[in-house]
This record gives C-alpha cells, sequence and structure tokens, in this order.
C-alpha cells in the first residue's frame, strides 16, 4: 500500500487523472483505509475548485501594504 507522503506527494496528478489505472488503484486502496489522506484530498479538491472559480488576480500594492502593517502590528503586540 502507498505511504500518506506518497499520496500528499502525487494527489494532485491523481486529481488530474495523471495516473496509470494501477497507480489509481493503490491511491484509491489507500484513501478508504486512512482517513487523514482521504480529508486532505477531499480539501484540496475544494481549494482547486474555488480557486479556479475565483480567477487569478494580483493584488494592488497598497493592498501588499496594508497586510504588511497589519502583520508588524500584530507582531509588536504579541512580543
Amino acid at each position: 500500500m502507498l505511504s500518506c507522503q506518497h499520496i500528499t506527494q502525487k494527489a494532485s496528478d491523481y486529481i488530474e487523472g495523471k495516473l496509470n489505472f494501477w497507480q489509481r488503484l493503490k491511491f484509491r486502496a489507500h484513501l478508504r483505509a486512512c482517513i487523514h489522506c482521504d480529508n486532505f484530498l477531499r480539501q484540496l479538491r475544494l481549494v482547486i475548485g474555488y480557486s479556479s472559480r475565483a480567477g487569478h488576480q494580483c493584488a494592488s500594492e497598497a493592498e501588499v501594504q496594508q497586510v504588511l502593517h497589519r502583520i508588524r502590528q500584530a507582531e509588536s503586540t504579541s512580543s
């Protein structure tokens, strides 16, 4: 049976249909036996689905600076 590490490394290939029949079969067998990897794969599918629907947008320089400012504020208050 495949290891959890192998599942996480090949999860994208599995979702994209890049694995051959035997690889998919082994992959599915592991998912049936390992709830953690099954949950990981479900979450990965959700992330891929959301990101593909959201489209790609770059943050503006002002938005980046605002986030950096908030991170610095949070770091200074936690020290």
